[in-house]
């Protein structure tokens, strides 16, 4: 009988696609461009110009991250050790560089946009943890502004009405207490996420940012709202009647 063919290293190299090929060399630049955003490895506007240039070169071989989820979690982990110490250089670096990683690649076709993917959730995940921290790393009104600019990013690589911000936010107004539906519930952990947000804000400049990113309030959020009027209405009268009762 004829030996069984054994493939040589070569022929196992051959099988392999480009993307199958890159998973090493991509695996270990993630982990040196982690390592880099750590504090003591780079410092003020010098992380800055490393973070660009280690997205760049990691764009070059994996060209779309948006669902590497590992990588965003220790990414973003590495990040938040500065804290208040964050460069402001660096902060604007990190966010316009994430918002190119959001982008789908133009030769590759997906069904789906950005809307669900990993580095959607990260990096409302970021920009919400900055927020916690004051005025230092992200104000007020930049936090409005990186927040709409994230919304109106995803939605553009959204081709199916369903799947755009406002839609989505719809649809998991009755799905939040079930966990949600397969085709909705990656979303569920991105709205906590921008609920977070909004929580940090005062009510009314948290309804205007949601008017002006196209979704309303849902009728919990509603009956609250009017309770907390009628609430503050009561109180009201309760101080006019006391005032007259110290007048009479």
């Amino acid at each position: 009988p004829l030996p069984p063919d054994i493939a040589s290293d070569d022929d196992a190299a051959a099988a392999q696609t480009p993307s199958q090929l890159l998973q090493v060399p991509v695996s270990i630049l993630q982990g040196a461009f982690c390592f880099a955003c750590f504090p003591g490895n780079s410092q003020g506007p010098s992380l800055a110009v490393s973070f660009v240039k280690f997205a760049n070169v990691l764009q070059g071989l994996a060209r779309d991250i948006r669902d590497e989820r590992a990588f965003f979690l220790c990414l973003v982990k590495a990040i938040l050790r500065h804290k208040t110490r964050l460069h402001r250089q660096t902060r604007d670096a990190i966010v316009e560089t994430w918002m190119t990683w959001l982008q789908p690649p133009l030769k590759k076709k997906r069904k789906t946009g950005s809307m669900t993917c990993a580095a959607h959730e990260f990096v409302i995940h970021l920009i919400t943890e900055w927020a916690t921290m004051g005025n230092l790393i992200m104000s007020r009104d930049l936090l409005m502004q990186t927040t709409k600019t994230l919304v109106e990013t995803v939605d553009a690589t959204e081709q199916n009405a369903n799947r755009k911000f406002s839609a989505m936010w719809s649809q998991t107004e009755v799905e939040d207490d079930t966990g949600g539906s397969e085709k909705v519930r990656p979303f569920v952990v991105i709205k906590k996420e921008y609920q977070r947000m909004l929580s940090i804000l005062p009510s009314e400049i948290a309804e205007q940012w949601k008017s002006e990113v196209g979704i309303a309030a849902s009728p919990q959020e509603e009956e609250a709202d009017n309770a907390a009027n009628d609430a503050a209405a009561g109180n009201g009268k309760g101080d006019d009647d006391a005032a007259r009762m110290d007048v009479g």
